[in-house]
């Protein structure tokens, strides 16, 4: 009797890990840049830390606090991603358009509090052209973004990472918490576009074991910021003896500092 033939898994089965794969190279994106993010403060201000050991206490708690509390993000742009890829390109330029207008209107509603915008005959109109302005650029970039290549697509999001982390950290400092914050939400959906150079599902059809292992990394990356979620209590409790070092990331490190707050 010849035995039976593996049964292939089923369409959820299948969905879900594919949607855990990506979720993983997400958040390999996303480790790589809170430790570049570890370089340059630890290097770029020593000047400003009493010793070794307060980027030491970044490195050992902060970090990895951080990774556990991007999971949940990681898994959502995964399955939006994933949804993205499933759905007609209309439909995909559609919930783009719609997702970048209500995010430019609120952004343009949460820098427009000075006295020079606070009347609605001024904000509202801010609001629609931004608005407007961002669902222009989201309509004419989705064809392309899903037509690139990965590399390419990495490379883009390598510089837009880049740019929006210098503005958050350099441009308006201390003012207009909105631009900040709006800089911030960019940030992460940019430098995930790095993951998909990482590994991806053509990784099986190219046959390579070089393309197999950044998706062990990535997954291993993805159990690591799950094991780190019940220490989170424990790191910033660490962290919060720290205060000149909690200082320093406030004001130099975009995604650091915001895992202080």
């Amino acid at each position: 009797m010849s035995p039976r033939p593996p049964s292939a898994p089923s369409a959820p089965a299948a969905l879900a890990a594919r949607v855990i794969a990506r979720a993983g190279r997400v958040l390999l994106a996303w480790a790589l840049l809170i430790a570049l993010e570890n370089v340059v403060v630890g290097v770029g201000y020593r000047h400003l830390f009493v010793g070794y050991w307060e980027m030491a206490a970044a490195r050992v708690h902060l970090s990895p606090l951080l990774l556990a509390a991007l999971v949940p993000a990681a898994l959502t742009l995964a399955s939006v991603a994933e949804l993205a890829q499933r759905s007609a390109l209309g439909a995909v330029r559609r919930g783009a358009a719609g997702a970048a207008a209500l995010f430019g209107a609120a952004a343009a509603l949460s820098v427009s509090t000075g006295r020079h915008t606070e009347s609605w005959a001024v904000r509202a109109p801010f609001m629609l052209a931004t608005g407007a302005a961002l669902a222009a650029l989201a309509w004419a970039g989705v064809p392309r973004l899903l037509a690139a290549s990965p590399r390419r697509r990495a490379a883009l999001g390598a510089g837009l990472a880049a740019a929006l982390w210098l503005a958050d950290s350099f441009v308006l400092p201390r003012l207009y918490p909105g631009f900040h914050w709006s800089c911030f939400l960019l940030l992460l959906p940019a430098s995930a576009l790095v993951g998909g150079a990482l590994g991806g599902g053509q990784g099986g059809r190219q046959g390579g074991e070089g393309r197999r292992w950044p998706d062990r990394v990535a997954l291993g990356v993805l159990g690591l910021g799950v094991a780190f979620t019940p220490l989170i209590p424990r790191a910033s409790r660490a962290v919060s003896r720290h205060d000149n070092l909690r200082l320093v990331l406030l004001e130099r490190a975009p995604l650091l500092g915001r895992a202080v707050r």
